[in-house]
């Protein structure tokens, strides 16, 4: 991390302004945005700023329950690093995730989203709680949930900065398109890669662009800047473009997640496929993996086992539904993908199937991995 990428909030250190500044994370409720706030919280946190992370008793839950990578453990507790407020949303149907979509958006996931912009008066008041007690009040929002912090505009000692979840590039070509790709005269064209640029055209449905019209595009520009999970070194041309044509700083302050991940002095659980990687050649593994939203077809599965099959690469094969709304609640609508028969007999030498939510993070990590699919 350069010094001049980083907010203030993270220099208050050196000052001894520590207990005069605080954090509140607003993330969105989907695990690769719970994730990378809760990350960036910790990097936050190690500066002895306290931070404050907000959401529903079962997204913060979610979040806690799937870190990796941090030594959080006996006297080194993730509470007393970070303050979760666990805050009540309304019930929501949890829909099922749909294999065969006529768009690849996860639309099963959008009244988790809803019931959430409900979030808007705790935080809010939490703000407001705080803002007694603090100089300064830094929230960070991820950029989907704008629509609940509006209102911290208001409070005199608080300051807004948008968190972006994606890219630096995939940032940049989303305001590319609103901008009917074409540049201001300031920036040089040739940041535009030589290629064909798919379109967003058509990404969302019409529920889903309203949604976008209510809750995001109509609060945009509260902020006093942007954050991304990058560094200058690798994103720098588009984080400089970014900042010329919003004219508001942008920073770069990633990677969130630790680059080297360190094992807890005692472990008391250890994923399975971890112990199956410890016996496997250097570099000799290719890691499966779709994410937490995405379910694939039964075709798709079939096609996938035959082709890592017949590949005689050994594997590590992530095979799940998507996520619903609340990850930890029993329902009759969970999926379970279905392989060929004896097919795991058939591979089990060289390759494993996780039925259940893998700690990616330490699979990466593994010096047993050599490729990501």
């Amino acid at each position: 991390m350069k010094a001049e990428d980083s907010p203030k909030v993270l220099n208050n250190h050196q000052n001894g302004l520590n207990s005069q500044v605080c954090v509140v994370m607003v993330p969105f409720p989907a695990q690769g945005h719970l994730n990378q706030l809760l990350h960036l919280s910790l990097l936050i946190s190690s500066y002895g700023v306290p931070v404050h992370y907000t959401g529903s008793p079962s997204l913060n839950h979610q979040a806690k329950h799937r870190l990796q990578g941090w030594r959080i453990g006996e006297g080194d507790d993730l509470e007393k690093k970070i303050r979760f407020h666990d805050f009540e949303i309304p019930p929501y149907e949890l829909l099922p995730p749909n294999p065969k979509p006529s768009m690849h958006f996860p639309m099963h996931l959008l009244p988790l989203w809803e019931a959430s912009l409900h979030l808007r008066v705790h935080v809010f008041e939490l703000v407001r709680q705080l803002s007694v007690e603090c100089r300064r009040i830094v929230v960070i929002y991820d950029t989907v949930m704008v629509y609940v912090v509006q209102d911290v505009v208001d409070i005199q000692n608080a300051e807004l900065f948008c968190f972006v979840p994606f890219s630096e590039f995939n940032w940049f070509l989303n305001l590319y398109d609103t901008m009917d790709r074409k540049l201001p005269s300031e920036v040089d064209s040739s940041i535009i890669p030589q290629c064909e640029i798919p379109s967003n055209d058509g990404i969302l449905t019409p529920k889903m662009e309203k949604f976008a019209d209510e809750y995001m595009r109509k609060y945009s520009g509260l902020e006093s800047g942007t954050l991304f999970n990058t560094s200058r070194v690798i994103g720098g041309k588009y984080v400089e473009v970014l900042e010329k044509i919003s004219g508001k700083k942008c920073f770069a302050i990633g990677p969130f997640n630790p680059v080297k991940i360190e094992k807890p002095e005692k472990e008391t659980h250890r994923h399975e496929c971890l112990e199956w990687l410890d016996g496997q050649e250097k570099n000799s593994v290719i890691y499966v993996s779709f994410g937490t939203i995405t379910s694939i077809t039964d075709e798709q599965i079939k096609e996938l086992a035959e082709g890592l099959d017949k590949s005689g690469q050994k594997f590590i094969w992530v095979l799940r539904d998507a996520d619903k709304g609340d990850v930890f609640a029993e329902s009759d609508a969970v999926r379970r993908p279905e392989l060929p028969e004896g097919y795991e007999e058939r591979v089990k030498n060289r390759g494993i199937v996780v039925r259940d939510w893998a700690p990616q993070l330490e699979i990466l990590a593994h010096s047993s991995t050599g490729g990501f699919f």
